[in-house]
């Protein structure tokens, strides 16, 4: 069975366009984030069809190799069936090797997050903070976090907090989870959105570069496709030799700064603009299992995908699926996606924007 999921960045409706500087920088390879981009409606649905079928594989914690090169840290993050890149962090002094197991490393929001032997309703009991001697915060300031298809409850906790041995910070700031919905196979969420304390809470690679550790308050992200090399995130700069032919920058917008939020021109399907709605901004979030459009550039997209696919059944208004075909015999009568970012075309092409049922159901 063949899926294609329902497409791009569903992203921030255009009103005003506020131009500023780089001074924060957008992330390598990036995707966007469920949690925020779908509505509730397309969250229940999503909910409903993929956390029950879904079996997250087993975080291997050889992954978390640490590679350092100069005031540079790349981390190994396991690839969780291209929904989601996992990675280590763990705790504590003495650190607990134990809590070193599936965060997921995300761009779409900010704070760090874990679940903890406090919590009834997790599935992971990763953080113990009775066992650190550096623990601080107490359960008796209770604050709530509110994803798109996640609630946590906990409180703001502080600890030495480290990716690898070699890579901590101490006396940081976190969220430690007590009660949760929504957050089931995942031991937290590394926040890694852009350094506004007031809207993002505290911001580890801010926290990495104060005390040193980094000489640059850069993340760079290699990621994979399931079953490829190994995908990375690097703290502190872009890693030799990691890109091929010409690189892009684009334009940061401070008018929605809680997240890397660039400008979205246009989207093509074969050459088709498909772009029918007032949505002009994109979120480059590593921690969305899906690409995702606007409901009027979706419902352009399927409209064109069917003239040459029509096998497909695209009725759930969230992604077209076929019972009877795979993806071997369907993908070549798809066309390549195009997104226009700023003054920089990106392809997709139909491998990109697919996947096969079998993976997930």
């Amino acid at each position: 069975m063949i899926v294609v999921a329902a497409l791009i960045v569903a992203l921030v409706q255009a009103a005003k366009t506020v131009t500023v500087p780089i001074t924060k920088t957008a992330f390598a390879k990036p995707v966007t984030r469920t949690q925020k981009m779908l509505s509730e409606y397309h969250h229940a649905r999503m909910e409903q069809k993929f956390e029950s079928m879904i079996e997250l594989l087993p975080y291997d914690s050889t992954l978390g190799k640490l590679r350092l090169q100069q005031q540079q840290a790349s981390i190994e993050l396991a690839n969780n069936l291209n929904l989601a890149y996992v990675g280590p962090v763990l705790f504590g002094t003495p650190l607990q090797p134990e809590s070193a197991q599936g965060y997921v490393y995300d761009t779409g929001s900010g704070y760090l997050t874990t679940t903890s032997t406090n919590c009834q309703t997790c599935s992971s009991n990763a953080y113990n903070p009775a066992a650190s001697t550096t623990a601080g915060g107490s359960e008796l300031t209770t604050k709530q976090l509110d994803y798109g298809s996640a609630s946590l409850k906990g409180y703001l906790g502080s600890d030495q907090v480290c990716l690898a041995s070699e890579m901590c910070v101490n006396n940081f700031q976190f969220f430690v989870i007590t009660w949760q919905s929504g957050l089931s196979g995942y031991d937290g969420i590394l926040g890694l959105s852009p350094p506004d304390e007031a809207q993002n809470g505290p911001s580890y690679t801010k926290a990495l570069y104060s005390q040193g550790i980094i000489d640059k308050e850069e993340v760079t992200f290699w990621l994979n496709f399931y079953g490829n090399e190994t995908s990375t995130a690097t703290f502190g700069g872009v890693p030799a030799n990691a890109t091929v032919g010409k690189t892009f920058s684009q334009d940061l917008y401070s008018r929605y700064d809680q997240w890397w939020t660039v400008k979205m021109h246009n989207v093509e399907y074969g050459g088709t603009d498909i772009k029918n709605s007032g949505i002009a901004y994109a979120i480059l979030d590593t921690g969305t299992s899906l690409l995702y459009l606007g409901t009027q550039d979706y419902n352009a997209f399927v409209s064109e995908l069917t003239k040459s696919v029509p096998e497909l059944d695209c009725t759930s208004n969230i992604y077209c699926f076929s019972k009877d075909f795979t993806c071997d015999q369907l993908t070549p009568r798809m066309k390549p996606l195009m997104i226009n970012l700023q003054e920089n075309y990106y392809t997709l092409p139909p491998e990109a924007y697919t996947f096969s049922r079998s993976n997930l159901f």
